[in-house]
């Protein structure tokens, strides 16, 4: 069916064709800060996550060709954090002990490079491919490749030089992440954070929030209640590791617990 209408165009110039009239898809005007509080957050994490892939890539190859010439399988064992992988035993390809400590400058750049793989259960196909593993504790290499002292030499200058490029990228993701919490946190309020990992300082986590006329906000419905993205400010959070970071104010003597304004003193 075809309604007709009685619209006039100079009647209502803001439909006329210089003037797109106001069911034009309007611009946003808000500050981008605004439309993306997390936008400098999300570039800094972007490129240490790419500095990272580059840097395991870079250490399974080293493993592959790096391996003093002598071992022909090596017994890494999990740290007690469970965090990372150390040189445990190495054998030479008579299945005779290597002595590690009469070599200990050797093998212990073999730890320094095999501790950028991180924990076995964060990347389980890079050590899947590597090792075998025994038991939870145990991950055995077995030389496939023969070792390779100039590819070495300039594998371990380029980890050297990403892992340089790594403290660079991880301190601009701290300062992004500590405005991206200020930008998300309701105005003149405060974030008491703490850290999240329970075996150790490993990254920050939102305890409570203070609203600027005092009341406490702790998650759930009172996150719901106050208008708060809990999820958000959280996730922010989650990427400052540095407690030491001067926007943070420490607010006892351990260092468990610390506040951030949601403006800058």
């Amino acid at each position: 069916m075809v309604v007709m209408s009685t619209h006039d165009e100079t009647l209502h110039p803001r439909g006329q064709a210089g003037n797109a009239g106001q069911f034009r898809a309007k611009e946003n005007s808000a500050p981008v800060e605004a439309l993306n509080p997390r936008g400098e957050l999300d570039d800094a994490n972007t490129l240490y996550h790419q500095n990272t892939d580059q840097l395991r890539n870079l250490v399974v190859r080293y493993l592959r060709v790096g391996m003093p010439a002598d071992a022909a399988r090596v017994e890494f064992e999990l740290s007690d954090q469970g965090d990372y992988v150390y040189v445990a035993r190495a054998f030479d390809a008579n299945e005779s002990e290597i002595d590690i400590e009469d070599d200990y400058d050797t093998w212990a750049d073999v730890d320094d490079v095999v501790s950028h793989l991180g924990d076995p259960d964060d990347n389980r196909t890079v050590f899947r491919d590597l090792f075998e593993r025994t038991d939870r504790q145990v991950f055995t290499w077995v030389r496939s490749e023969p070792s390779d002292e100039a590819e070495a030499a300039s594998i371990r200058s380029r980890i050297d030089r990403l892992r340089q490029t790594r403290q660079e990228l991880g301190a601009r993701s701290q300062a992004a992440a500590i405005v991206a919490v200020r930008r998300l946190l309701p105005e003149g309020a405060k974030a008491t954070l703490t850290w999240g990992d329970q075996t150790g300082p490993d990254y920050l986590t939102v305890d409570k929030l203070t609203l600027a006329d005092g009341s406490i906000v702790d998650g759930g419905e009172s996150a719901d209640d106050a208008g708060v993205d809990w999820d958000e400010i959280d996730m922010a959070a989650s990427d400052i590791r540095d407690g030491k970071d001067p926007s943070l104010r420490a607010v006892d003597d351990r260092g468990m617990y610390f506040e951030l304004d949601q403006l800058a003193a």
